[in-house]
């Protein structure tokens, strides 16, 4: 049985719609920045940390913490969005010793999807860790 030209066009604009369709549901958030920068060496503590995201996170459902070397908490919260809206920012209320520092974070974004991730700083010389 043959096809007619226009259900042939119509097929293929719906295999299309359903292909572009899917793969933009497939985009989930992503930390894509982050400050102070995974494996960085600082000079001095930093006085907040902020994560930057491919998609706007709810901030209500996040939550940040900066652990020391020994896996006690030294900052927790939920991060404040700032004027870039695909970014949080945890404030440090105390100053980090020198030491390296794990950032865990939980994030939800607008689209539901949780992510949640980690990464690492130092803060002072790598001689005194």
């Amino acid at each position: 049985m043959l096809m007619h030209p226009m259900s042939r066009i119509l097929t293929s604009l719906l295999c299309t719609a359903l292909l572009v369709w899917s793969g933009a549901a497939a985009a989930h958030a992503k930390l894509v920045r982050a400050k102070p920068a995974a494996e960085a060496e600082l000079g001095a503590s930093p006085k907040a940390v902020t994560l930057w995201f491919n998609e706007t996170p709810e901030a209500d459902f996040s939550n940040v913490k900066v652990l020391d070397a020994a896996g006690q908490v030294m900052a927790e919260g939920a991060p404040v969005p700032t004027k870039d809206q695909k970014a949080l920012e945890l404030t440090l209320s105390a100053t980090l010793p020198p030491g390296r520092y794990t950032v865990r974070y939980r994030v939800i974004a607008v689209d539901g999807h949780v992510l949640e991730g980690s990464f690492t700083f130092r803060v002072g010389s790598a001689a005194a860790q």
